[in-house]
């Protein structure tokens, strides 16, 4: 998204949406227009007038599946570059975005440690 931004490329051809119905219009609700939003929201400070729905509520992230790897790669990279251009105070749900992104984040790494008998992680720490 980024690199589409910085390089100009014309928006209004960008035909992201999920929904096969809705194309070539972006729905602005499913979870690959909500990513997409998020996205361009984060680097542009606005929402382009490419989606049918093109608001961005407090509560938007909660139709995506924090459990699902890419869909945290997605929201983790846009938290990442809020963070480092320090915008994410006018970013719509943010700390409850962020809230949620850790916890599936723990869930996710700690899920990785029931693979593990109690004798092998003891092994591993001590």
């Amino acid at each position: 998204t980024l690199y589409l931004v910085n390089n100009n490329f014309d928006l209004n051809s960008l035909s992201v949406c999920g929904d096969a119905k809705a194309r070539p219009y972006n729905c602005g609700v499913c979870v690959k227009c909500l990513r997409t939003k998020s996205m361009l929201f984060s680097i542009l400070d606005y929402i382009p007038d490419i989606f049918v729905n093109n608001e961005l509520n407090e509560d938007w992230f909660e139709k995506i599946d924090l459990n699902d790897f890419n869909n945290q790669m997605y929201i983790y990279d846009t938290l990442n570059f809020l963070e480092s251009k320090n915008k994410h105070d006018n970013f719509p749900g943010y700390k409850n975005l962020k809230v949620k992104l850790n916890k599936a984040l723990i869930s996710r790494e700690s899920s990785k440690l029931r693979n593990y008998s109690k004798l092998e992680l003891f092994k591993a720490f001590f």
